[in-house]
């Protein structure tokens, strides 16, 4: 038989087991938070990366001059939609960008140009409390799949339960000028 500890190493030994397993709960505790904290300020960064780049393509396009502005506007979003990997360096390969041109007229809006040819509804109603009769804007639209590295519990606490982000800008380039829309 072995021998047995008396004293203060009998006390020791009891309380080795205890706070391994102590240990090991507060641990993965540890690692949930801080995986989520890791998850959040991932979504935050990529958000902040879409809207900034979203208000910068939308500067871009409004520097384009009013009369005869067809020519430059449209070689202007050909020429980012040909450097949108130089642009969205924050962002993954597979976001996309959604530029047009609208106005609105008689309270309903119209895409002029560009490659988007619909509104979402967010974006729409964004516009159309932004817009008034006559004016003209430029809406960007980035969008981008957000992958989370704890997705159970992601659910959990996000109000929306898609992993797709999106952040636009409208940016009004004329007012009470000729719409386009409008015979």
């Amino acid at each position: 038989m072995g021998a047995r500890r008396t004293g203060w190493r009998a006390g020791l030994a009891s309380r080795e087991g205890g706070l391994a397993v102590e240990f090991a709960l507060l641990a993965s505790i540890i690692l949930l938070v801080f995986g989520g904290l890791i998850d959040l300020v991932s979504l935050v960064a990529k958000t902040r990366e879409m809207e900034r780049s979203s208000t910068h393509v939308a500067a871009i396009l409004t520097s384009c001059p009013r009369q005869g502005s067809d020519g430059c506007l449209n070689r202007t979003m050909q020429d980012y939609r040909d450097r949108k990997a130089n642009a969205l360096l924050g962002l993954p390969a597979s976001a996309t960008v959604g530029i047009a041109q609208i106005s609105r007229v008689r309270g309903a809006l119209n895409v002029c140009s560009g490659p988007m040819t619909y509104l979402e509804t967010e974006v729409a109603a964004r516009a159309l409390s932004v817009l008034a009769d006559g004016d003209t804007a430029i809406v960007v639209v980035i969008q981008s799949d957000h992958r989370t590295l704890l997705p159970g519990i992601a659910r959990l606490f996000m109000s929306r339960t898609d992993r797709t982000l999106r952040r636009w800008t409208i940016s009004v380039y004329d007012s009470q000028a000729v719409s386009c829309g409008v015979s």
